[in-house]
């Protein structure tokens, strides 16, 4: 390798620099407190409260009915593994924050689960 060559002074600074950094390598700083509201210039924020959630518990369908986006402001939705007739499995989700989704009316849900999605996954 020849200084000489202007290719090699051209890749010597980067070289150089990469060097440099392998051995000294700049680490990200931390906020010297975390921010509890976002004001433009955090990236990440913790907010102010968490939001309500309902515990785990098992519904039956007329407790289910009530969480309709109708008859209360919470939506719920059921997903239920069944196999030969029996249900073995059902998981309850609040997709509450998703309500011109799931809520009444809307392609994914409301009455039935009819729509975008409702009548996925069954057996005909």
């Amino acid at each position: 390798m020849s200084l000489a060559n202007p290719v090699n002074l051209l890749l010597l600074p980067p070289l150089l620099w990469l060097l440099y950094r392998a051995v000294w390598p700049a680490y990200p700083t931390t906020p010297r407190s975390q921010p509890t509201k976002y004001d433009g210039e955090a990236y990440n924020w913790a907010p102010g409260s968490h939001p309500e959630v309902i515990t785990s518990k098992g519904y039956s369908t007329t407790e289910l009915a009530q969480f309709d986006g109708v008859k209360s402001e919470r939506i719920l939705l059921a997903i239920a593994k069944i196999a030969d007739g029996v249900v073995l499995e059902r998981t309850v989700f609040d997709v509450s924050a998703g309500r011109n989704f799931y809520g009444p009316g809307e392609c994914g849900g409301g009455g039935g689960g009819g729509g975008g999605g409702g009548g996925r996954g069954t057996q005909p």
